[in-house]
């Protein structure tokens, strides 16, 4: 059976398995990240909007001698509380989650991944060709994915207990006031670094619908 690739538009290796981590150590975790043998420092996605505090950096994982961006296998971006990671296998994935693991243990907190790459049909021949299969995500295919994965992650958030809010649930600080303020500014900062927009510059997912879903609005 033939091997299937998946790339962007644009060529690059299209990295269709995620994973998000909530944390509260902004400065261990991405200098963490620095010391990890096999990842590289690059820039990450800015865009209108996009926070200004600084805590905001991204690494890769690849053959350093290949083309620019074309063995890329994997990405880990670190903003003030979250983790995002992309892969461009679920065996990847496994490995870089374990490493992950024993690297920041309980200071990374796992909140949910996505590992099925967007439907295609794709023919027995196609599928019993020497060559391996090349399939294109769209950039409208890419913001459904990623849209589907947020929101399911968190609508969720609402009712775990997180790092960012002292190991509470978002919901539960939203009883007082000084709490309905620290979870509003979390979830503006959320937005402001949301996933799609560091991925690709386009907001992926409605944070109005988190603010309603805990009460804000």
């Amino acid at each position: 059976m033939s091997e299937i690739r998946y790339r962007t538009t644009a060529g690059a290796p299209y990295f269709y398995v995620m994973a998000l981590y909530e944390h509260h150590e902004f400065t261990f975790i991405a200098g963490g990240m620095a010391e990890l043998a096999g990842w590289k420092e690059e820039a990450p996605v800015r865009s209108a909007g996009a926070t200004a505090s600084g805590k905001l950096r991204r690494f890769v994982q690849g053959n350093n001698e290949a083309a620019a961006g074309a063995s890329l296998t994997a990405r880990v971006t670190v903003t003030a509380t979250e983790l995002f990671l992309e892969c461009d296998s679920r065996e990847r994935l496994d490995t870089v989650k374990h490493s992950l693991a024993a690297a920041f243990g309980f200071s990374l907190h796992f909140r949910g991944e996505a590992v099925q790459p967007p439907m295609r049909q794709v023919t027995q021949a196609e599928l019993s060709a020497a060559e391996p299969l090349t399939v294109v995500v769209t950039d409208e295919e890419d913001r459904t994915l990623m849209n589907a994965f947020l929101e399911t992650v968190y609508l969720e958030w609402a009712d775990r207990e997180s790092p960012a809010v002292g190991g509470e649930t978002p919901r539960h600080v939203m009883t007082t006031q000084s709490g309905r303020t620290q979870v509003a500014a979390l979830i503006d900062e959320m937005e402001r670094n949301d996933f799609g927009r560091l991925r690709s510059g386009v907001t992926a997912f409605d944070y109005n619908k988190l603010r309603a879903h805990v009460g804000l609005c």
